[in-house]
């Protein structure tokens, strides 16, 4: 029988050679590549036959890994991605399904789960790691099934909006007459409610949800 070949990539040195190290040890496991960075992998990928299962962070330093789960998804179909990140916001966990990944594991998962995480997405079916199962259901069990997002103030939605028209934080802070600051709280403020990382993930969920739909 063929071993699993998985490529891993994350961003932090110590936890890449730590999860490189206990799946070597796992039979039927092989680990084909490992990455510190999302340029590295692609490069690698370009040049080599594609591993059955990637192992891939959500934040890669400067690099968005959602962002490039989206376009890894297409351009490799017979490699299923697996995330495996600290994140563990119901929100983020549907915007990676979305973009194509197979499964969702937390850092924290034991060796077994993680193999049987591997080892579910290479047989072809997803894996939710059980945390996130139980968020998920506990949210869904407790919220409107179409509102799973937290409620967002006026001012917010004024923010969210020039965001997304490509203001700059000074221009907005001109347009809605209140300080750099202030435009910057509002910011994070919405980062932390829609679980998301970054500004472009600010963008891509509002698209997705049509947060600023009339």
């Amino acid at each position: 029988m063929n071993s699993i070949r998985v490529a891993i990539a994350d961003d932090h040195p110590v936890v890449l050679s730590g999860i490189v190290a206990m799946l070597g040890q796992q039979p039927g496991i092989e680990v084909s590549g490992h990455f510190t960075s999302g340029k590295a992998l692609t490069d690698w990928l370009a040049g080599h036959t594609p591993p059955e299962v990637l192992l891939l962070d959500l934040n890669l330093g400067q690099e968005d890994g959602l962002t490039l789960c989206g376009q890894l998804v297409p351009a490799y179909p017979g490699m299923a991605v697996v995330i495996l990140t600290s994140f563990d916001q119901p929100a983020m966990v549907r915007s990676a399904l979305q973009a194509g990944a197979k499964g969702y594991l937390l850092k924290n998962a034991r060796i077994d789960e993680l193999t049987e995480g591997i080892r579910t997405v290479a047989a072809g079916e997803e894996y939710l790691h059980a945390p996130i199962r139980e968020r998920l259901l506990a949210e869904a069990l407790h919220r409107p099934p179409a509102h799973f997002l937290p409620k967002i103030s006026r001012r917010e939605q004024d923010v969210l909006r020039l965001i997304v028209a490509e203001h700059t934080t000074q221009e907005i802070a001109d347009r809605l007459h209140i300080s750099v600051n202030t435009v910057e709280t509002h910011r994070t403020n919405l980062i932390q409610k829609l679980g998301v990382r970054n500004v472009a993930g600010l963008v891509k969920i509002t698209l997705e949800r049509g947060l600023l739909d009339p």
